[in-house]
């Protein structure tokens, strides 16, 4: 296992910055997931700290060592591949063992090895078996036991589960999460799929544009996101955002009005009137089927019913953007039917639309 430590991160390619001077703590054990969409840099940066890719500027160290000319042996680090760049011609346990051969490890400890890896990742029915005799989820398991039988300081992952159907995607998960409590080593995992970033890590960094947005754990990222990228980011499906103003300031705070929410009070300060602000409700956060003068008209365009939870499309108080509630279980409802909703209260964001980031405790 091993601490990591990123200091002033960057990347050029000639005069092009792709990282752009990123601090970073990974603390020993810890599982992290780079989270962010296409292009924001975090495979680059996974690059980096595996020594695939050269460092431009800044530290990186593990366990207070600087290793930014060490190559990724001498770091100690295994990488699990989208492609998961099995040997087509090699068996499994071939596969397993090459890489140990090649550091002419005595036999024992290798056997030794990969029937521990075997175990963990339950492969000893496809041990004789080569890649193309295996399915998607059979291989990746395979390349993940590769990585294991290495006994790394640190496990790195870029997009593994990208090629799997969403019932082994669901599975590997799983699988990846017991490696981990099971090994307790260091993991970098890198997705674009938010949702395997909150169901699997201690910790997500957000990036964008190349850059960390912010840096948290998954149920603080959720409910207290830093600004307007993170909240529209985190969550599945995103927070409904809606354009308005502070349109005045009284004793219980300040008055927040838009077209879809009429006027909501906010326990807020230090703002003034007249300010642009962005309010943000996540989807699963109204409350349907109210009563009363604070209750807001939402006219159903589309009504998703999955069984177990329903997704409701619309629009609030005739407003021309679309506002999606998720409702638990199965609600009946159907296109042109009027519900009453409330967003719910505490569960209110607010976000300078001017600068993107997050107001006071709302």
């Amino acid at each position: 296992m091993a601490s990591i430590q990123l200091k002033g991160l960057t990347k050029a390619y000639g005069g092009l910055e792709v990282i752009h001077g990123i601090d970073l703590q990974i603390d020993e054990g810890e599982f992290v997931a780079l989270v962010g969409p296409s292009g924001c840099g975090k495979s680059t940066m996974l690059r980096m700290i595996a020594g695939l890719e050269t460092i431009s500027k800044g530290e990186l160290s593990f366990d207070e060592e600087v290793v930014n000319r060490l190559t990724p042996t001498e770091r100690g680090i295994s990488m699990v591949f989208q492609s998961y760049a099995l040997y087509p011609h090699l068996s499994v346990r071939k596969n397993l063992s090459f890489g140990l051969e090649n550091l002419r490890m005595p036999r024992p400890e290798i056997e030794a090895r990969i029937a521990e890896a075997t175990r963990m990742l339950e492969l000893g029915p496809y041990l004789d078996r080569k890649p193309k005799a295996l399915s998607g989820g059979q291989r990746q398991r395979v390349a993940i036991g590769r990585a294991i039988v290495r006994q790394p300081r640190v496990f790195l992952f870029d997009e593994p589960l990208s090629n799997l159907d969403a019932k082994l995607r669901v599975q590997t998960r799983g699988e990846i999460s017991r490696l981990h409590q099971q090994l307790g080593t260091t993991m970098i995992y890198v997705t674009h799929d938010q949702v395997e970033a909150m169901t699997m890590a201690q910790k997500i960094v957000v990036m964008n544009g190349g850059r960390v947005e912010q840096v948290g754990r998954p149920l603080d990222l959720f409910e207290r996101p830093a600004n307007l990228f993170v909240a529209g980011f985190i969550g599945s499906p995103r927070m409904n955002l809606y354009q308005g103003e502070i349109t005045a300031l009284t004793p219980e705070g300040a008055r927040i009005t838009t077209r879809e929410t009429g006027g909501l009070t906010l326990p807020l300060g230090g703002v003034e009137a007249g300010r642009a602000v962005t309010l943000g409700i996540r989807p699963s956060h109204f409350e349907v089927g109210v009563t009363g003068p604070d209750a807001l008209d939402l006219v159903i365009e589309r009504a998703e019913s999955l069984g177990h939870e329903t997704y409701l499309h619309g629009r609030l108080n005739g407003a021309e953007s679309l506002s999606i509630l998720h409702v638990p279980n199965h609600f009946e409802a159907r296109t042109g039917d009027v519900i009453r909703v409330r967003p719910q209260a505490g569960h209110v964001h607010l976000f300078d639309t001017e600068s993107g980031l997050r107001l006071g405790a709302a």
